[in-house]
């Protein structure tokens, strides 16, 4: 997981980021599971042996002083001997996931079997891309008293020190172990989260809703339409079933994935993990209809869609459906104060720099508004397709639009300035 980190707002700094300028940041951009992305399912089988014959624990792993796998703990506490089992076979997991981190999410047997058939990608948090970081299991106990069979694990992540530089916490994950004859399988808590929030269906999309929040149905009605039009568009499959997660804020949405805790300067936000048929919101502004997230579930079955460029889908993504708490006028009038106090923000700084946000998505959207309108969504589609490289990128452009990259990356801040795009 590549961590975002908040930072003072500086009017004069060119590295401030637009979306904090907005006082806003979508936690996707936090996420490796990125809006859009259908991820794709292994079906190779990972061992998870019985955790008494495991080796000792990595030297990244450590206990919190609240874990005790000694042979002797106070009266009253879990067994040490089943905090053990656990903690080696939690180690195990992170193990796995490390080793294939770069690839599709591969099957575990060390864990809950029933969710891998529900979810392909069903760790949500995703531990494996906290792989590289240290790790500090700070809890494990019985989820519940007097409970033997079901325990609560929760493990502090925290980015390598760099350059001497105090290690920096990154997110604290909570899964759910299970006895399963004599091994310990984990599960995410995402139905324990949210097995008293309300559930409705409209067409093939069925909700999940927090308490604390009405459902529209009318709303939701514009979302199925929405979805259905976007599918003839790009001449993509209908979607046959979506799951939409509604929750109050980041920290909720959060919770459902596992997340106890994770950076984040933002108070809204989604993500959308299309091989689930999965859609998760935290923006109630956009409630039972939040199209940003919906444009990446639909364009996700697009065919030979090159999932590492992800620009121009976050393009036509906030071009349809917003960003950031923002739909059309005020979000073209945000962006264009921002890009008028931000003279050296340019199209070449927005492609060559993902880890700095100058506005990645509305600056998208510009080339999406450029490119629909010189040759349609078959330019779009043919965009989608192209490389993430930054060489990639402006190729493509360039011979979509029949222009030097001078000239499209001048109309581009034309555009952007003007904030009529």
């Amino acid at each position: 997981m590549t961590a975002g980190r908040s930072a003072k707002l500086n009017p004069a700094n060119p590295e401030t980021k637009w979306s904090q300028k907005c006082s806003f940041f979508r936690s996707s951009d936090y996420q490796t599971v990125s809006a859009g992305t259908a991820v794709r399912f292994c079906s190779c089988v990972i061992s998870c042996a019985n955790p008494r014959d495991s080796a000792p624990l990595s030297p990244r792993v450590a206990l919190g002083i609240g874990v005790d796998t000694s042979s002797s703990g106070p009266w009253g506490f879990a067994s040490a001997t089943v905090v053990h089992e656990i903690v080696i076979a939690w180690q195990q997991y992170l193990a796995e996931q490390a080793a294939h981190r770069l690839g599709p999410m591969v099957r575990s047997q060390c864990w809950s079997d029933e969710q891998q058939r529900r979810w392909p990608y069903y760790d949500f948090a995703p531990t494996r891309d906290l792989a590289g970081f240290d790790a500090i299991i700070v809890d494990a106990r019985p989820l519940r008293s007097a409970s033997a069979d079901t325990f609560l694990v929760r493990t502090l992540f925290i980015e390598p020190s760099r350059d001497n530089s105090p290690p920096r916490p990154s997110a604290l994950v909570t899964v759910h172990a299970r006895r399963i004859g004599n091994t310990w399988r984990f599960e995410s808590p995402i139905d324990r989260v949210s097995a008293d929030w309300k559930r409705f269906t409209v067409g093939f999309i069925h909700y999940v809703v927090q308490p604390g929040l009405e459902f529209d149905a009318a709303r939701a009605q514009l979302a199925v339409a929405f979805a259905d039009s976007l599918a003839e568009a790009f001449e993509v499959p209908r979607v046959d079933s979506m799951t939409y997660y509604m929750a109050t804020d980041i920290d909720a949405l959060n919770l459902l994935r596992g997340f106890q805790w994770s950076v984040s300067v933002t108070s809204g936000g989604g993500l959308t993990v299309q091989s689930n048929h999965q859609l998760f919101a935290a923006e109630p502004a956009f409630g039972e209809a939040h199209r940003h997230e919906i444009v990446h579930y639909v364009l996700a079955a697009m065919p030979n869609t090159n999932n590492g460029n992800n620009l121009i889908a976050e393009g036509i993504a906030t071009w349809l459906g917003g960003t950031l708490g923002l739909q059309g006028p005020a979000l073209r009038a945000q962006y264009a104060m921002y890009v008028k106090s931000h003279p050296d923000v340019t199209l070449d700084r927005v492609i060559d720099r993902d880890d700095v946000d100058w506005g990645r998505r509305p600056a998208a959207a510009i080339l999406r508004r450029m490119v629909s309108d010189a040759r349609g969504n078959s330019a779009l589609r043919e965009l989608l397709r192209t490389g993430p490289s930054s060489a990639e990128r402006r190729n493509t452009m360039s011979r979509v639009l029949a222009k030097q990259w001078s000239s499209i990356a001048r109309d581009w801040r034309i555009l952007a300035d003007a904030g009529t795009w």
